[in-house]
């Protein structure tokens, strides 16, 4: 018997021994296998945050080259823009059959004031001497006759808009990048150009700009690859183009002027390696390089990738502390359940702390199974047994988004996103108060799946919503009561002043010369008021009918709408032997009845305020300055309007010659500014008194 017991304890020690083996084998076996996959994973993340730094690096060349083309082309419309305001000064000039200098240097004036980060509008002649310029000029005597844009735009009428290399100005004797148009004579000869540059330093400083770290670079070149700007800047002799080295991958994309191309390189500059993006810029011989240093952009990932190599280092050493922790106590629970007791009593400290009302739900029948201290204040309890074991429903005036016996459903229907609605809540005295609640699936502790809410008292937000919303709405029938005002209070006076009018015509009509002199002038007086007061009443309604209607903005011809407005004005135009020049008018949005009232003010201004010494010349025309943008020009050679008068002519009631006895009531060009920006474009002036007007205005149009 005691052999027997002898070798079952010999068994039993042996299965202890093999049973520590198996652990030991499990937990060192076990550890190696963590190790080997924290080694890979750290590989792993270390190769591939290399290769996110490098799609970062061409990410950011790519927005930065399209960043820099649309600037560059935005510069172009600009520059064209201005050239084609002093090219419509020369064709008008010609047109008029008249020269003059002072509205040519004018305009150019004004053009440099618009555009003062270019070199400057210049005029040259025919035989390439420089007529007209203001600002950056260092050479009167310029002479560009054999420059490629005058010999090209000389050679091809109809051309457009000429952009050069990068060349030496005659003019400003700097470095730019030189746009030009060509002068037409009325006979279709050759009769100039109109220039403009920008200054290639103008452009490094702008590439200055660009976060382009320690080893970045940016540039322009010309699709004959010469550099036009770099950042870093290269010197440059004042007479000779940046000579720089292409290689034969950059010589190929700028040949094959693909849109956008990618690729790495060694600069054969400096010897670094960059990532790149070469961008052609659409519709111009030109293309933008942006390139990131590698060693710039891979810095933030060296440093990333050392700390990686430390954490898991710092892992696997606690790995390995953990495998001869578990080895050594295996057996020592209790020390796991204390710390679990003492996690558990942690966090209820924590949940009894927290500013935001919480409760937790049973997820089968819904009822409350714990709640913080903040919860049972908001609610007027004073312990939580008195809540544990309710459901929210009955604190509440509102419903949950589930009942008692649909938890379950609820939560495999949201899964585990966090749900946000709004109730009234009930406290224990009865008052209601409006609570935002925030409502997720969660597992917590001992009591598995449960529903966590967090409850806001939000009643004071709720009321300042209410009031804004009642402000709001009295602040609409405001609005309404006053157009209606409008409406009637121009509308009404139309008939009893149409009688008294009338009455004091027949008074005039019958009593002229029968009474007195004085009698006479009264009853002039008061016809001629009264005249004035109706004209105004009629355009007062006018503009509150604009106000009041509404209506559905769609694609209206303007060449339609200026030919109609002209027939209502045959008679006038006939009478004072007026010139009148359309150009070709697009489509825009816009209403007809809104765009025939714009053009009825501007056209009847241009009638009404003509010069008395000479016959009225008024032109219509329009330039798409976007692809949904167009620029309207409506010009004459009336007596103008002073420059103190700009902007105070658009207000209400405001004449464009205050204190004369021309005709107007100073609500037509505030009615137009109105029409146009509900069109969502922008109206202003430019004039020089004794000759003339120009109103400017933009409308959207169809791409």
């Amino acid at each position: 018997m005691l052999t027997r017991l002898g070798k079952l304890g010999e068994r039993h020690g042996e299965a202890l021994i093999d049973q520590r083996r198996f652990h030991s084998v499990a937990l060192f076996g076990g550890g190696l296998v963590v190790i080997a996959a924290i080694m890979l994973l750290v590989g792993w993340t270390i190769q591939q945050a290399r290769l996110d730094a490098h799609r970062a690096a061409e990410v950011a060349t790519a927005n930065l080259t399209q960043t820099l083309a649309d600037n560059f082309r935005d510069s172009i419309r600009r520059i064209d823009a201005g050239i084609l305001v002093v090219l419509d000064e020369v064709v008008r000039q010609q047109r008029a059959g008249q020269w003059d200098e002072g509205a040519i240097v004018a305009t150019i004036v004004r053009q440099d004031a618009r555009h003062p980060d270019f070199f400057g509008f210049r005029i040259f002649g025919a035989d390439g001497i420089l007529r007209y310029g203001v600002s950056n000029i260092a050479n009167r005597n310029a002479d560009i006759s054999q420059r490629d844009d005058f010999i090209f735009l000389r050679d091809h009428p109809g051309s457009g808009l000429f952009i050069g290399p990068p060349a030496l100005g005659t003019s400003a004797q700097q470095w730019s990048i030189t746009m030009a148009r060509r002068i037409d004579n009325p006979d279709g000869s050759f009769g100039g150009l109109v220039t403009c540059g920008i200054s290639l330093q103008h452009l490094a400083k702008a590439f200055a700009a660009l976060d382009l770290g320690p080893h970045g670079i940016a540039a322009l070149f010309h699709n004959s690859f010469q550099l036009a700007a770099r950042f870093p800047e290269l010197k440059r002799s004042r007479d000779q183009a940046i000579m720089v080295p292409v290689g034969d991958p950059l010589r190929a994309i700028i040949a094959a002027a693909a849109p956008a191309t990618q690729y790495d390189y060694v600069s054969p500059l400096d010897g670094a390696y960059r990532t790149a993006t070469i961008r052609r810029i659409e519709g111009q011989p030109y293309f933008v390089l942006v390139g990131l240093a590698e060693e710039d952009y891979l810095e933030k990932w060296r440093r990333s990738s050392l700390h990686l190599l430390l954490f898991g280092a710092i892992v696997v050493g606690l790995v390995l502390a953990g495998v001869l922790f578990l080895y050594r106590h295996l057996s020592d629970r209790m020390h796991a359940a204390d710390a679990l007791a003492e996690s558990e009593s942690r966090f209820r400290t924590i949940f009894d702390n927290i500013n935001d009302a919480i409760f937790i739900h049973n997820i089968k029948d819904g009822s409350i199974i714990a709640i913080n201290r903040r919860m049972l204040d908001m609610y007027a309890y004073s312990d939580e047994s008195e809540v544990i074991g309710r459901h929210p429903g009955e604190l509440s005036e509102g419903v949950p988004p589930y009942d008692e016996d649909g938890a379950q459903a609820w939560m495999r229907k949201t899964a585990s996103a966090t749900q946000m609605f709004e109730w009234k809540a009930r406290d224990r005295n009865g008052r209601l108060f409006w609570v935002e609640v925030a409502m997720r699936h969660a597992v917590v502790g001992r009591s598995g799946d449960c529903l966590l809410a967090v409850v806001r008292d939000i009643s004071e937000r709720k009321f300042t919503e209410q009031v804004l919303a009642e402000r709001t709405k009295e602040l609409e029938r405001s609005n309404a009561d006053l157009e209606q005002f409008a409406y009637i209070s121009s509308h009404d006076p139309q008939t009893p002043l149409r009688n008294m009018v009338s009455y004091a015509q027949m008074l005039e009509h019958r009593y002229k010369d029968r009474i007195d002199a004085e009698a006479d002038e009264f009853i002039g007086f008061i016809v001629t008021g009264g005249k004035r007061m109706s004209e105004l009443i009629a355009d007062i309604l006018e503009y509150s009918r604009f106000s009041m209607q509404s209506r559905p903005l769609e694609s209206v011809s303007t060449n339609e709408i200026v030919t109609q407005v002209l027939s209502n004005f045959t008679l006038e135009l006939e009478e004072a032997g007026a010139e009148v020049i359309v150009g070709d008018l697009p489509l825009v949005i816009g209403d007809g009845a809104g765009l025939a009232s714009l053009f009825q003010n501007l056209l009847g201004n241009a009638l009404k305020y003509r010069a008395p010494d000479r016959k009225p010349r008024i032109s219509v025309t329009a330039g798409r300055v976007a692809p949904d943008l167009w620029h309207f020009a409506v010009a004459d050679n009336g007596i103008g309007i002073e420059p103190q008068y700009f902007t105070k002519i658009f207000e209400i009631f405001q004449r464009l010659t205050p204190g004369s006895e021309a005709k107007g009531t100073g609500i037509g060009l505030t009615l137009c500014r109105r029409i146009v920006q509900r069109f969502g474009g922008e109206i202003w002036v430019e004039s020089v008194p004794g000759q003339g007007s120009t109103f400017f205005f933009t409308l959207r149009g169809e791409i």
